[in-house]
């Protein structure tokens, strides 16, 4: 199977279709970091590794949202998204130094780098993961209206 999606054929929906899980990705990690952290849950033994865990998870899929916005798998197009995840990692832990309580380490962008290197390693790897990443099922859920299901 080409790695090509109808997705990449141009017009201003489809790269709207592109966008939106990288969109959506950014502004969910985007809110999570502003919430200040006198109103985060304290998981005490269990604190770092969920709180890490969803770090390498969430970036893990922007950098497949990113990875979206090429035609294809390539070792320029993963090298590509995980550059832009991690400079949007890097832009967060800004963030966090503004947000009451929360601050910013290059600890984190690493923990961040390191999801994103895992979630594109392993489209690179794994072809039925690729499929899914490129097939646009996500987006066909999200924009494809109930009149428009045959």
């Amino acid at each position: 199977m080409n790695n090509k999606s109808l997705e990449h054929t141009g017009g201003v929906g489809q790269i709207l279709i592109r966008w939106t899980p990288a969109i959506i990705m950014m502004l969910v990690i985007f809110l999570i970091s502003a919430i200040p952290s006198s109103e985060l849950p304290k998981l005490k033994i269990l604190d770092l590794v969920v709180k890490k865990g969803g770090h390498m998870m969430g970036y893990g899929f922007l950098a497949l949202s990113f990875l979206r916005l090429f035609p294809s798998v390539s070792n320029r197009s993963i090298l590509l998204a995980l550059f832009i995840t991690i400079i949007y990692a890097a832009t967060d832990e800004w963030h966090q130094t503004i947000v009451p309580g929360r601050n910013g380490t290059l600890w984190d962008v690493g923990v961040d780098a390191l999801g994103a290197g895992i979630s594109l390693w392993l489209v690179q790897r794994w072809s039925w993961l690729r499929h899914i990443v490129y097939s646009g099922i996500i987006s066909r859920m999200i924009f494809v209206r109930d009149t428009d299901r045959k």
